[in-house]
């Protein structure tokens, strides 16, 4: 099945999104995104991707017991010069929610979240925008539903 990463999806998207924290950050719904924000979103925003997926692991007779998934989590801002330091609030607020946590919804149970490392780097676009990216690459262990 690949329910298992829909969960990841679905479980972080709902843990970020329903905060009251992170709404105040981001508004209300808040600016959590999966893989791409729309073009005219205001900054900031939260990026969801997934970065690789790990080898499964199985019980007796070939029975996946439980996935392991590695997504990026990243607040976005914009500006002259983007400012790491402005979104540290907001991506310290992102850990508290999900480093050492877990959860369920309809496509599975996440048995545990922890973050791997930090994930930061700025860009600067076509039309010369900055952006500041800051977050972190946090490893979810999903146990997916049968379908």
């Amino acid at each position: 099945m690949f329910s298992e990463l829909t969960a990841g999806d679905r479980w972080l998207y709902s843990v970020l999104s329903s905060d009251p924290t992170v709404q105040g950050y981001l508004g209300n719904p808040a600016r959590v995104f999966a893989e791409d924000a729309p073009a005219a979103a205001d900054f900031p925003y939260v990026i969801l991707k997934l970065q690789a997926a790990q080898q499964d692991s199985y019980a007796m007779g070939n029975i996946r017991v439980l996935s392991t998934a590695d997504f990026i989590v990243e607040a976005v801002g914009m500006g002259q010069t983007p400012d790491f330091i402005a979104l540290e609030p907001l991506v310290s607020q992102i850990d508290t929610l999900l480093h050492g946590q877990s959860g369920s919804n309809v496509s599975g149970i996440i048995a545990q979240c922890v973050r791997l490392r930090p994930w930061r780097y700025r860009e600067i676009d076509d039309e010369g925008r900055h952006y500041a990216h800051l977050g972190g690459v946090y490893r979810l262990i999903i146990q997916g539903t049968e379908s």
